[in-house]
């Protein structure tokens, strides 16, 4: 019962890995791989990853790599 949202920082090579994980230990809460070119990053943080969603219940864990974090730094904070 800790309340979201939740951001995942790791190497890029082991975000599949905590998907994974994700979806075999926790399978009740929803989780999003935050990677990719910069439009479909857009794309998610103006539908799944909109800040006004982020006390919503189906919220996503959001995993994403050293350097998209580095990049949307500001962007990610604005989630909280």
């Amino acid at each position: 019962n800790v309340p979201g949202p939740f951001l995942i920082v790791a190497p890029l090579a082991t975000l599949p890995n905590w998907i994974r994980e994700f979806q075999k230990w926790l399978p009740s809460l929803p989780v999003i791989r935050y990677h990719g070119p910069q439009p479909e990053r857009e794309q998610m943080l103006s539908t799944s990853l909109h800040p006004k969603n982020k006390r919503s219940a189906d919220f996503p864990a959001i995993v994403t790599s050293y350097e998209v974090a580095i990049k949307d730094e500001k962007k990610l904070n604005k989630i909280g």
